[in-house]
């Protein structure tokens, strides 16, 4: 398994802490999992199924051997989990999927979602960042577009509570803290 870089680390464990603090969950799914650094500190800390997928095959050597792993192409549908987990994981994946395959993603979350979803996506930025960034970001929209498609119910107190713990937790992540929605089922 693959080392987190000390940066990310303790936005990863804040996000993993609260998701156990908070909704003390049996299954996670996490799309877009990148480094599976959430997922492989849920499955540590006892989560029992845990899943994670992403469109990078780079992103299998980070997880653990116990933690489920998948490729995944948001702009196909070829492969389902065909089942439901207590929290859903988006957070830095939905900006890189293409609109014309959003609704893709959108039903998928909404199908796999048995209670909570935790989202964030990065909104439209200023044009001062570099090439490399607006090539990977193809699809920045506001919290308000995704709030309008995702077909869950957003508990606002839920996201208030959740955004302050994280900033107890020390998340240095701001964006995390500044674009996390949690939807409920």
């Amino acid at each position: 398994m693959a080392r987190v870089g000390k940066r990310n680390r303790r936005a990863y464990l804040a996000v993993a802490a609260v998701i156990r603090e908070r909704f003390n969950p049996s299954s996670v799914f996490d799309v877009g999992c990148g480094p599976c650094a959430i997922v492989n500190y849920l499955k540590r800390d006892g989560v029992s199924e845990v899943v994670g997928i992403d469109g990078s095959m780079a992103s299998k050597e980070f997880a653990r051997d116990d933690v489920e792993w998948h490729y995944w192409d948001a702009r196909d549908d070829a492969w389902k989990p065909g089942r439901k987990f207590d929290v859903v994981v988006c957070t830095e994946f939905a900006e890189h999927v293409p609109q014309s395959c959003e609704q893709h993603l959108i039903n998928t979350l909404a199908a796999v979602t048995g209670m909570w979803l935790l989202f964030a996506a990065c909104p439209p930025t200023p044009q001062k960042r570099t090439r490399r960034k607006k090539r990977q970001h193809v699809n920045e929209q506001p919290k308000a577009y995704w709030i309008d498609r995702i077909p869950l119910r957003l508990d606002s107190e839920e996201t208030v509570v959740v955004k302050h713990r994280l900033v107890e937790l020390g998340c240095n992540k701001q964006h995390y803290i500044d674009n996390l929605l949690i939807f409920r089922q």
